[in-house]
């Protein structure tokens, strides 16, 4: 007779819309961990493109953007120490660029001795390095996106004027030159430019780098700060920490959601199953058998909800980024581990069941049958 009941129980028609609330909520965890697993995987392709060089930049301590300017004092300090060498001054500007396919914002880098800073990002160069104001190269990263060839004439409009340059060089470096305009320190000096706002160096060889950054620091004023040109590992790990985190405190709503999801079942279970729970009552059941019963169906809800979410998640974010690639040409990937699908079915099920302990545990102790009818 208990087993009658349930599968009177499972053949009701609120199953599959407990099921299906479960997968949705499931679905939304999983279709989160999967992209998060995208972004994880793409940030440490990333990381991997340039080893962590011997540059370091000195740029203003409370700096809110890259183009705020430092003291240009700083670079005599630099001269006269035997612990660095290859000093960089540059002069970065946010302006306008005017090509065939519109207008662009872009970062401006006037820099002292481009050859040199090449040379440093282990640069390739399609073309020759820009060797006067009317010449400039250009970033592989922005040449593609704004569709600019080498000998190709640009517009650049600073402080409401505009100047001409003539592209020499196309340059590769895997940093963030690769999005820029690169001119020499000369070019538009007639506008205010002569300041720095930074300043690009290498430790020598044959001295520690820590202990020589050390003294640096001491000499320069406290109103600057030396910072590492690439450091792609750290940006890496803080990336894929502050997403995890995001992804943990969502889990901890929606998994709230799914106990209080679970509780609605058991007490909908309860309510509807009048009928097969009187018979059950009748025929002299214990008490542990109603709590199994509403434990066990809640727990079977969950275990299959949970599959049908994770399904869901996996497929859905995959199918939304195939329709992308057609449409914007927008390249995702999101992909599941074996051991976070396991683990969002187990909390699933563990969030559910303590979802439904409560009405179960109530009902169970019920001593006359008609309180719930």
């Amino acid at each position: 007779m208990q087993f009658l009941v349930y599968r009177a129980l499972f053949r009701k028609k609120g199953l599959a819309k407990s099921i299906i609330a479960i997968a949705l909520l499931v679905a939304i965890l999983i279709s989160a961990e999967s992209i998060i697993n995208h972004i994880k995987s793409e940030a440490q392709a990333l990381g991997d493109l340039t080893l962590i060089g011997n540059n370091y930049l000195i740029i203003n301590k409370e700096t809110t953007s890259i183009t705020d300017k430092i003291d240009s004092d700083i670079i005599n300090i630099l001269l006269n120490r035997t612990d660095i060498k290859n000093i960089i001054p540059q002069n970065l500007i946010a302006t306008t660029i005017n090509t065939n396919s519109g207008n662009q914002t872009i970062i401006l880098r006037r820099v002292e001795d481009i050859g040199k800073l090449l040379k440093l990002r282990s640069a390739y160069i399609n073309g020759t390095v820009a060797k006067s104001g009317l010449e400039a190269n250009i970033g592989v990263i922005l040449a593609r996106v704004a569709s600019i060839s080498i000998g190709d004439q640009l517009k650049t409009n600073i402080d409401n004027k505009e100047y001409k340059v003539i592209i020499s060089g196309i340059v590769t470096t895997h940093t963030q030159l690769d999005t820029e305009l690169i001119v020499p320190i000369e070019a538009y000096n007639q506008q205010k430019n002569g300041d720095i706002t930074l300043i690009e160096f290498t430790v020598q060889n044959d001295v520690d780098r820590e202990e020589a950054i050390s003294h640096i620091t001491n000499s320069i004023p406290p109103e600057v700060k030396i910072v590492k040109v690439q450091q792609p590992e750290k940006y890496v790990y803080s990336l894929y920490e502050q997403t995890l985190t995001f992804l943990n405190i969502w889990s901890v709503a929606v998994y709230t959601a799914m106990i209080g999801t679970s509780y609605i079942v058991a007490t909908a279970l309860i309510r509807e199953s009048n009928y097969e729970l009187a018979m059950l009552r009748a025929l002299g059941a214990e008490k542990r058998v109603f709590f199994t019963l509403v434990v066990t169906y809640t727990v079977t809800t969950a275990f299959l909800g949970s599959i049908l979410g994770v399904v869901l998640g996996v497929t859905g974010p995959q199918a939304a980024s195939t329709i992308f690639s057609w449409i914007r040409n927008i390249e995702i990937s999101p992909f599941l581990e074996t051991h976070q699908a396991i683990q969002t079915v187990m909390l699933a099920i563990a969030s559910s069941t303590l979802g439904c302990i409560y009405p179960a545990f109530k009902f169970s102790n019920q001593v006359y049958l008609e309180h719930i009818i």
